[in-house]
């Protein structure tokens, strides 16, 4: 897919009702994010779906916030968390370009990424 075809897909309206949080860092091997010189990046959206959304661990009334790592085509990954204010703390080391989403290590009180097709 091309750059522009990416983009335009990523920007859907349709996502959730989410809220972009901005452009993310990936490690390359987790094979989601767009390649873009030599960087890997993706949007990172917020939003809440408490009936159930998922496909790894679904979402639920105590785990309604979904921080979501929106890859190319079918790829992409998703933490959940209890609250708004948890899902940006965790998501503020990766907008600030501190470190790379890595769906095979990162993890939130137990919790990690669930990859999402």
């Amino acid at each position: 897919m091309s750059i522009q075809a990416t983009l335009n897909y990523w920007m859907n309206k349709k996502l959730f009702n989410a809220t972009l949080l901005g452009f993310v860092g990936a490690v390359p091997e987790a094979h989601f994010a767009l390649t873009v010189g030599e960087e890997h990046v993706c949007p990172l959206f917020l939003f809440q779906n408490s009936m159930g959304w998922g496909d790894g661990t679904p979402t639920s009334t105590k785990f309604s916030w979904v921080l979501y790592a929106k890859g190319t085509d079918d790829h992409s990954v998703y933490m959940l968390f209890g609250t708004k204010e948890g899902a940006l703390n965790f998501a503020a080391k990766y907008l600030t370009g501190g470190c790379l989403i890595n769906p095979f290590d990162d993890e939130y009180k137990g919790r990690k990424w669930n990859w999402q097709n």
